[in-house]
């Protein structure tokens, strides 16, 4: 995975810097060709499909004080393509966070700290999120969108990376396995801060590369969130 992961970063380092012509459509080439880092996955019916990175919930996942004995809380980013069959496709980002706990919090915001930064987002709950599984515990699903009202955070994220691959450039992959620290609190009936994996960081680097590598910033601009802070500022 090591090795992918550098010709990865290689390319999207070339595309970050030299793209210049926008290409009609998210162009999810590097994602279908990378399936050991990607997940691609198309909804026909809905037009619409979705890049996710190769990783298992395990993975992603996170401890807390209501602990469930059957379910991971844990938390995870991914692009939906939108459009899809279409050439006006365009991404999506989202950031979820799956809490799993024997009891409810009724988590109304999220609170994610890196780099010396916190970064707080409201309104992330849903009624149709909120949820028991089967065992009787209590599920919780609360998603931030990333658009123009939150690029301060994806600022912070690539400012972070870049000091992350800055630490190592001949290995970002374990430069940002063994380095990244980030910490998320959630906001509810009451407050708890967990510290999330390293993965959180390696995720972001991959829906970045996928972002990047679609070609259509100039549709995300529209839609989403301002492209500038996604270029990488630092490369030895």
């Amino acid at each position: 995975m090591k090795k992918v992961f550098s010709l990865i970063l290689c390319l999207v380092l070339a595309c970050s810097l030299t793209l210049t012509a926008l290409a009609d459509g998210f162009d999810a080439s590097l994602v279908k060709e990378n399936d050991s880092l990607f997940e691609f996955t198309v909804n026909s019916d809905e037009g619409i499909a979705f890049v996710d990175a190769a990783m298992t919930v395990r993975e992603r996942s996170f401890t807390h004080p209501y602990e469930s004995e059957s379910y991971y809380s844990y938390v995870y980013s991914n692009l939906v393509i939108i459009d899809y069959f279409n050439s006006t496709s365009y991404p999506v980002w989202r950031f979820w966070v799956d809490y799993v706990g024997t009891k409810h919090i009724y988590a109304n915001a999220v609170t994610f700290t890196f780099d010396g930064n916190s970064y707080t987002f409201t309104d992330v709950a849903d009624t149709d999120r909120i949820t028991d599984r089967d065992n009787g515990d209590g599920e919780e699903i609360l998603l931030v969108v990333i658009g123009t009202d939150n690029v301060d955070f994806v600022t912070g994220l690539e400012t972070y990376l870049n000091k992350l691959q800055e630490i190592d450039p001949d290995d970002a992959y374990t430069s940002i396995t063994e380095n990244a620290e980030v910490s998320m609190t959630l906001h509810g009936t009451e407050d708890f801060t967990v510290q999330l994996p390293s993965t959180f960081m390696l995720e972001y680097f991959l829906m970045r590369a996928a972002f990047i590598a679609g070609g259509d910033v100039a549709s995300f601009l529209d839609k989403t969130v301002d492209p500038t802070p996604l270029k990488v500022t630092s490369v030895d």
